[in-house]
């Protein structure tokens, strides 16, 4: 039988041991990181247990007053995705006995609706989609997808002719030096600057937010730049796990912008900071308004090699007999 904890502050322990050690264990799944926003996002992660081994987590949220219906749960709707964390030795019957735990857990907490995130397996030490078989077996439908694109290092198509030319370019043209960066304020005033001035958008983390994670997290959050003689051309931040490298936040002066600045970062990240066989994750390309597909971004990522990994949205409505 599997037990079902609700999670609180006396099993972080716990629960940042098994994110540490899981098959598709996340630093964002960290207490450190998911309760930096818990006053934004009402925490309602579960703990599953079996012979009191914990053999599961799921981080998830209750209502956020956005619109969502009463009684849903989301993992998660405060981070890039969410989903059913496993131990290595998680399997499919064990999987479907989590999500039926899971199901009368809900039933007894009177929720009755799980909206899902599912993680990309980019993420994953090796394969790990044994909650999209249960999730879809229970009765859980596709609500929406999302165009990511990722690139393998040292296995992927290469840049295209145009990247390959403006990266030339950009080498022969500027002196251009790149490297890791630490000078987060000057970074923050250049993303809002870049934010604005390309998508009229601001960055989702504030600048106290993110100082606060990059002093947790220092060895996965890290910043790149590129500069000329002293001048910041354009920086970008890198969150890093053992399997994957993600473009989180790029931004770049409008001089930078100009010498493409910010494609040496890249190339740097691919071929000399990178590890081989590990991921670069690119991110979705959404237009900010209507969420369709942001075509001149897909292409800029597919540029460099770059190919398309879906990033979907699930949804599981309990039926009155749970």
């Amino acid at each position: 039988m599997i037990e079902v904890v609700d999670y609180d502050a006396s099993l972080a322990n716990r629960w940042n041991q098994f994110v540490e050690t899981a098959k598709n264990g996340h630093f964002m799944f960290n207490r450190g990181y998911m309760d930096y926003h818990k006053d934004r996002f009402p925490d309602r992660s579960l703990v599953f247990l079996k012979k009191n081994k914990v053999v599961a987590l799921l981080p998830a949220h209750g209502p956020t007053g956005d619109g969502v219906a009463p009684g849903t749960i989301t993992s998660h709707g405060g981070l890039s995705f969410g989903g059913i964390l496993s131990g290595r030795s998680m399997n499919v019957r064990l999987m479907l006995e989590v999500v039926e735990a899971l199901l009368g857990h809900m039933a007894g907490r009177g929720w009755t609706r799980l909206d899902y995130a599912a993680m990309p397996h980019l993420y994953h030490a090796f394969p790990a989609e044994e909650d999209l078989y249960a999730l879809i077996e229970h009765g859980a439908t596709r609500t929406r997808t999302r165009a990511s694109c990722a690139l393998r290092i040292g296995s992927f198509p290469g840049y295209n002719k145009s990247r390959k030319n403006l990266l030339t370019g950009a080498r022969q043209q500027a002196d251009i030096e790149v490297g890791e960066y630490h000078d987060l304020a000057t970074f923050y005033d250049m993303l809002c600057e870049f934010l604005k001035r390309r998508r009229g958008a601001a960055p989702v983390h504030t600048h106290e937010e993110l100082g606060l994670l990059v002093g947790r997290f220092p060895e996965n959050i890290k910043m790149f730049a590129a500069s000329r003689k002293g001048e910041l051309l354009a920086v970008e931040m890198v969150f890093e796990t053992p399997t994957c490298y993600r473009l989180q936040y790029k931004a770049s002066s409008e001089q930078g912008f100009a010498l493409h600045a910010s494609d040496l970062i890249e190339d740097f990240l691919i071929h000399e900071y990178g590890q081989p066989g590990r991921w670069v994750d690119f991110g979705t390309s959404v237009m900010p308004d209507s969420q369709l597909l942001d075509k001149p971004l897909i292409q800029y990522k597919e540029s460099f090699g770059a190919r398309v990994v879906l990033q979907d949205n699930y949804r599981l409505e309990l039926s009155p007999n749970c």
